[in-house]
């Protein structure tokens, strides 16, 4: 008994040790394009449907340590920010560029993996 408790201990120990430290955004923006084209760099990009006339863009950034006041600078910083240009020609354009890579005294450079999904209404075109 005494060692099935260690073994669930040193079990539960393990999994704290790969955790990882994430957040998300979200952004609404209010559009009359008919086309929204995604220019992506280095992001896991889904695009879904959605009733309406905005464009809903989530941003789920996970780091590869776990370290919640990093995090937290980073969300704040806008450091994975989206930029959207629209035109008067009815394009909507949005970007993601891949920020410079984080460098830690304490630890290798830290990994950062970047999801983001986009609300487009029904009535757009989506341009990839």
């Amino acid at each position: 008994m005494k060692n099935l408790f260690i073994l669930s201990i040193l079990f539960l120990v393990s999994f704290s040790v790969v955790a990882q430290s994430e957040f998300t955004t979200i952004s609404l923006h209010s559009t009359d394009a008919s086309i929204v084209s995604v220019e992506n760099e280095d992001a896991v990009i889904t695009i879904e449907p959605t009733r309406g006339s905005r464009v809903i863009i989530e941003t789920t950034v996970k780091l590869s340590i776990s370290n919640d006041a990093l995090a937290e600078f980073i969300k704040n910083q806008n450091r994975h920010s989206v930029s959207i240009d629209e035109t008067t020609n009815g394009q909507m354009t949005i970007k993601y560029l891949k920020p410079s890579t984080i460098n830690s005294t304490t630890t290798s450079n830290i990994e950062e993996k970047v999801y983001i999904t986009i609300k487009v209404p029904n009535t757009v075109k989506v341009v990839e």
